[in-house]
């Protein structure tokens, strides 16, 4: 007489189902009903695993494919992936359209001072005229100078004070210019990184 069969106890009711799903689940690949009672041991019977099948059909948690007589499951998993995967790319897409606004709003304070920067003299044009004046500047002081040694009033102190008014309003610009260069150089490369960094992620 041969060896006596071991006599596996049968699970049932929410219990087979939930391990027919997690079975599904962790595997992701499809199986006939035959396949799923040999791969979990026997621990289901046809009848039972079949009305597990079925359940979870019915409530959308794993889909069925008949080839021919032969009826195939598989667990839902890409579906879930593509609900997750458009949820990530909603909350992406906000989050790169926010960033584009900052971007706009920085594009727009930016040629706001910049058109007000080119109404005023170059850099080169600023420094020229601001050495011009200060030669002309010395010229004028020396020859008010001589003109008080002489103890004639024929340049009044009201011209030189104007000279000396526009040299430093000059050099005044000319500071004004290099600190907004240095502004907009510093915004132009904070939002490249930032719009750098959204396009590598």
């Amino acid at each position: 007489m041969g060896p006596k069969k071991e006599n596996i106890p049968l699970i049932k009711g929410q219990e087979a189902e939930d391990l027919v799903k997690n079975y599904l689940k962790e595997q992701y690949r499809p199986y006939s009903v035959s396949d799923l009672i040999l791969n979990l041991h026997n621990k289901i019977n046809k009848a039972t695993m079949t009305k597990c099948l079925d359940s979870l059909v019915s409530t959308n948690e794993i889909v069925s494919k008949t080839y021919g007589k032969m009826v195939y499951y598989v667990y839902k998993e890409e579906e879930i992936d593509k609900n997750l995967e458009a949820e990530v790319n909603t909350e992406s897409i906000k989050k790169i359209k926010e960033d584009v606004d900052d971007l706009n709003k920085c594009v727009r304070t930016l040629q706001t001072e910049y058109d007000e920067l080119i109404k005023l003299p170059t850099n080169e044009e600023a420094v020229l005229q601001t050495k011009e004046l200060e030669k002309e500047l010395v010229v004028l002081e020396n020859k008010l100078a001589s003109i008080k040694s002489e103890g004639s009033t024929r340049l009044s102190k009201k011209e030189i004070d104007k000279c000396k008014d526009y040299t430093k309003e000059l050099e005044r610009i000319f500071r004004q210019r290099k600190k907004l260069v240095r502004k907009a150089e510093t915004m132009s490369l904070y939002y490249s990184t930032l719009l750098t960094s959204q396009l590598v992620q």
